[in-house]
């Protein structure tokens, strides 16, 4: 269980930079429905709910695991920027370019969380 939230962290976090590469190309190539549905901002706010949750378990037993704050601040710092991300006077290319960047430090983080605890 040490790592599962890990594996389901680096998946989401995962989604969430798959989603924010291809949101742009799926608007022009799908339908208008789906399309609004893509870029919903509900749709962020949910991801990077979801994001959040799991990162908190999962750092959170990494950390009382293994004692290392390492992957608790990558994964802090990847979820500032995820949130920074939402802000409504950034940019379109700002909004993809944070999320983007705070998504692989999380996945990073992640990583790193449940290498260590496979270690221990």
């Amino acid at each position: 269980m040490k790592s599962r939230l890990d594996a389901i962290g680096i998946g989401l976090s995962s989604l969430c930079l798959i989603h924010c590469l291809l949101a742009p190309i799926l608007i022009v190539a799908l339908p208008a429905l789906l399309g609004s549905v893509l870029s919903n901002e509900w749709t962020h706010v949910l991801l990077l709910c979801a994001a959040a949750v799991i990162c908190v378990g999962a750092f959170w037993r990494g950390l009382r695991c293994h004692g290392c704050i390492q992957p608790v601040l990558l994964g802090a710092f990847g979820l500032i920027l995820m949130v920074a991300a939402l802000m409504p006077w950034l940019p379109e290319t700002g909004e993809i370019l944070l999320t983007s960047v705070g998504a692989v430090i999380l996945i990073a983080g992640h990583i790193i969380n449940r290498r260590l605890q496979l270690q221990v």
